[in-house]
């Protein structure tokens, strides 16, 4: 009790202080603003000092945080099984936010959304977006083809990629990856071997990822000689298969009836270390239990 009078003066005294503080803050804050709108200061060291100045000012003089995580700390967590309207608010957060959020940070939540499978979502996000006067990147820009490909709707995942060049990007085997593996789920197949023919011509050789979509869409096509013909082209480049691959041909041949020749693509695959998976196995079972059944009949 004695203490206390010394005490409460240096505690006003700290009040004024801090409130001198955060004005000086608060008008810092102000000239970063006009900096970025202007283009000149968009750096990722001054979007960390905003967000730390953002979370300092959410502070009272007790020194007691808002519980409420700035939206940097809930993608640095992941946002993993995150639902749509979690997912809106966040956006709504971002755009909202002085200075901007960078376009890896956009990204970030629109990757997150994809994974849980919400394309359209991610779609509409990136729409807004651009209507906030938001240039997409390459990574924005693969996202929306990824998701324009997942929902069957290549001819607007095409058009992406039309957007890319015009914007003076280069498509990378990423972006035609995705292209081919949408035009295959769609039933494409032609298209997309004449889009993998033109990766080579933008600089882009085909992968290993490239060559499993279009097997993957020829199996579904039921010629599954064609596919084993790219198999034997893909060695013939160095390119080698991997197990989707191979269990992919595999399942094709068990479907056809054709057991000697999966099981003998079967033990290819091992002798070469290729490790089955449970999908490899469950393959070769159902087509050895169909060919029981018919014998049987």
């Amino acid at each position: 009790l004695m203490r206390f009078p010394r005490v409460l003066p240096g505690y006003r005294e700290n009040t004024n202080n801090s409130a001198k503080e955060m004005m000086k803050i608060r008008q810092s804050r102000l000239v970063q603003c006009h900096l970025l709108e202007t283009g000149t200061l968009r750096t990722d060291l001054l979007c960390i000092l905003s967000s730390f100045l953002s979370c300092f000012e959410r502070r009272d003089f007790s020194g007691i945080s808002d519980v409420k995580v700035c939206f940097r700390e809930r993608l640095r967590n992941g946002i993993a099984d995150i639902k749509a309207d979690d997912a809106v608010v966040l956006f709504q957060e971002m755009i909202e936010s002085r200075p901007l959020p960078t376009l890896i940070d956009f990204s970030k939540l629109f990757s997150g959304i994809a994974r849980t499978r919400q394309y359209d979502l991610v779609l509409g996000l990136c729409k807004k977006m651009e209507l906030n006067g938001i240039s997409h990147n390459m990574y924005t820009l693969n996202i929306m083809i990824n998701c324009f490909s997942r929902c069957c709707k290549t001819c607007l995942a095409c058009s992406v990629l039309g957007k890319i060049l015009k914007l003076g990007y280069e498509p990378d085997t990423t972006t035609f990856n995705t292209l081919v593996n949408g035009l295959c789920l769609e039933g494409k197949v032609s298209e997309a071997v004449v889009l993998a023919s033109k990766m080579v011509e933008n600089g882009c050789q085909p992968d290993v990822v490239t060559y499993g979509s279009i097997v993957n869409g020829i199996c579904k096509s039921g010629d599954t000689s064609s596919a084993l013909d790219l198999l034997r082209r893909m060695e013939e480049r160095d390119i080698k298969a991997d197990v989707f691959t191979y269990t992919t041909i595999i399942g094709s041949l068990c479907r056809d009836g054709s057991m000697d020749a999966a099981t003998k693509l079967f033990n290819e695959m091992e002798t070469k270390g290729i490790k089955s998976t449970v999908v490899t196995y469950n393959s070769l079972i159902g087509g050895f239990c169909t060919v029981v059944e018919r014998y049987d009949q």
